[in-house]
């Protein structure tokens, strides 16, 4: 099963928002954002290029697992929505919102 799949299911959904709302829950997450292999830094000498493509790949991974773990608790409806460059003069950014 994956994230979309699992986002079918209202049930689902539904006991994963309590669950992640409990205190235990939450501080298991914070324990998970200490544990992040980007707190952990290489040394500044004797690091290869590979060591540091290595570690960075390890924290995209760890940071899209808490991803998918916050996102069993959300409908897809209410997931952020897809933001689309476009560079035009009448985006949000030019008016100063």
């Amino acid at each position: 099963m994956n994230l979309n799949q699992w986002r079918t299911d209202a049930a689902l959904i539904k006991k994963s928002a309590e669950l992640q709302g409990t205190e235990t829950f939450q501080a298991m997450l914070g324990v998970l954002e200490s544990e992040r292999p980007v707190n952990a830094p290489l040394p500044r000498v004797g690091a290869s290029a590979t060591d540091h493509a290595y570690s960075y790949g390890q924290d995209v991974g760890f940071a899209l697992c808490l991803d998918v773990l916050r996102g069993m608790a959300t409908h897809p409806e209410e997931a952020d929505e897809t933001v689309v460059a476009d560079f035009s003069e009448t985006n949000d950014y030019y008016n100063g919102k």
